[in-house]
């Protein structure tokens, strides 16, 4: 299983649905405080999950909720990267 580079947690690579971006996900699921529906790979030839991020854990989540590992390292900053700026 992969681990952070920084703190060494495990970890799991998945993609953001809404932006397809990359995000390191905990790999222990978090049904209290995760904020992040962690789906299967479609059969598209993904290999990685996809992320569904949620603003507030939702009630009945359809998948199980985890926790972005950002929330959680505490050597986050070093591996964050910049947004993309803004289209107008």
């Amino acid at each position: 299983m992969p681990q952070c580079s920084s703190c060494h947690a495990p970890i799991i690579w998945a993609v953001t649905e809404a932006t397809g971006r990359n995000i390191p996900i905990n790999a222990n699921p978090d049904h209290v405080n995760g904020n992040v529906e962690l789906m299967p790979p479609p059969a598209e030839g993904l290999h990685m999950p996809i992320a569904r991020v949620h603003a507030q854990p939702p009630m009945l989540p359809e998948y199980p909720l985890h926790t972005s590992h950002f929330a959680t390292c505490l050597y986050a900053d070093r591996h964050r990267k910049p947004k993309p700026p803004r289209r107008r």
